[in-house]
Order: C-alpha cells, then structure tokens, then sequence
C-alpha cells in the first residue's frame, strides 16, 4: 500500500455536489500550474505518481473534510511554521482517507489551492482532471507584443502590458504611457517599469 500523503492542496472541495447547474464532461480537465511559482506543490505530485498514486484524478466533494482530517491527525502529520501538509490525492478527489502527504511552502500550496478550485469549481462530482505545470507565457507573449509595437501597434500591446496577465497590471492603466510600453520590452525584469511608474 503506498504511503499516506497529501493532494496538492488542501483547499475545501471546489463546488457543493448538489449544484443543479454544475458541468459534465467526459474529457479529463487540465489544471495548469506555474512551474516557477508552485515548484515544490509539482514536485510533491511528481513524486507522488512515481509512489504509485494515480495521475489522473476523479472529483468526489463528499467526504472531503472527513477523509483530510483522518488523514492529517497532528500525532501522523505535525504541523511545521510556514509549511502547509499537501496531499496528492487531494481530499474532494480520493475516496479513502489514505493519501500522499509532503510538506510544502504555505504560499504555495493555498495559491495552487485556490486555482485548483476556481478551475474546477464549474464540474460537477465524478470529472476526471489532472494537475500539469508549465512556464509562464509570458516571454513569449511579450515578445509577440514588442512586435506589434515594432510595427506601430502601440495599443495593442500597451493593452496586453496593462492586462491582468501583463507585464505592468491594471492598477497603472492611467499612468502607462508608450514610453513605459517600450521600456517594458527593454526591462530584464518587469519590476524595474513598475518602479518607474511608482516613482512618478
């Protein structure tokens, strides 16, 4: 039998299983997690699946709070300052309270958490998914916005840069300029065009 262990987060189950409204589907839904942000919460899966727990994952919300709590009993799994004990399978996704359980960063196990559930918050009990990392787009985006500026699209990609998944965020959207645009093409990190915006 594998070793008790945890999902990759410890998040409440997504959505109420007697949702009327709630969505089916026979493919398996992918959640997509950010390599750099949630390294340790994949690498808790990685090693996990190689244990020999599944890949691909079933939601089954009822029970979930009693099979987490049986599971990660503080006298099995103590808790430990700034760390967050992640189970793969995740609670609302196993139907026994055995599970796979490391201890990762608390930042990024609620953050992984949190897109888990928004993620799967539409499905309703019994959709298949898995769990995936990949790097952000956001180089390459970038770069396919400095070409549209390149060629004299100023707007467009002064409105990927001020986009929630940008290089600026919306809170600057009356302070950017095309000045700040094309500095954000020549930033090595983004943070510098931030620091020019606060500075003004």
């Amino acid at each position: 039998m594998p070793p008790p262990s945890t999902p990759a987060n410890d998040e409440p189950p997504p959505t109420s299983t007697t949702d009327e409204h709630c969505t089916t589907t026979r493919r398996v839904v992918t959640v997509t997690l950010d390599r750099r942000r949630h390294r340790a919460v994949l690498a808790h899966i990685r090693r996990a699946i190689r244990a020999g727990w599944p890949r691909v994952l079933t939601v089954n919300r009822p029970g979930a709070d009693e099979r987490r709590d049986q599971l990660l009993d503080d006298s099995r799994y103590p808790t430990r300052p700034g760390m967050d004990r992640d189970e793969w399978p995740m609670a609302f996704a196993r139907t026994s309270w055995r599970a796979h359980v490391a201890y990762v960063p608390s930042r990024q196990n609620r953050s992984a958490g949190a897109i888990i559930a928004n993620r799967l918050r539409p499905y309703c009990d019994g959709t298949r998914f898995r769990v995936s990392g990949r790097r952000a787009a956001g180089k390459r985006k970038a770069r396919t916005v400095a070409r549209s500026a390149a060629l004299g699209s100023e707007a467009a990609a002064r409105s990927y840069l001020l986009s929630p998944t940008g290089r600026i965020g919306p809170m600057y959207v009356d302070r950017a300029t095309p000045n700040d645009v094309r500095a954000a093409f020549r930033a090595p990190r983004s943070e510098r065009v931030v620091e020019s915006l606060r500075a003004r």
